[in-house]
């Protein structure tokens, strides 16, 4: 679980660097405290479910589960 964190977060993080956004944009763009943001990005929380699909929203991408 936790190397899924870091990756997920990894990828947040790349992609709101790639758009120039700050935390506190984002999280006007969300709704998900840059705080939440922060630490997801930098994997020391997997976040909410619905947290991290609002961000990935905001950043025009989506979560998809491949079985």
């Amino acid at each position: 679980m936790t190397n899924m964190r870091y990756q997920i977060g990894d990828i947040i993080a790349r992609r709101r660097e790639e758009r120039g956004l700050s935390l506190r944009q984002l999280e006007a763009l969300c709704g998900v405290t840059w705080k939440t943001i922060h630490m997801i990005e930098n994997g020391r929380s997997a976040g909410r479910f619905d947290s991290v699909e609002r961000i990935l929203a905001a950043l025009g991408m989506e979560l998809e589960v491949i079985s």
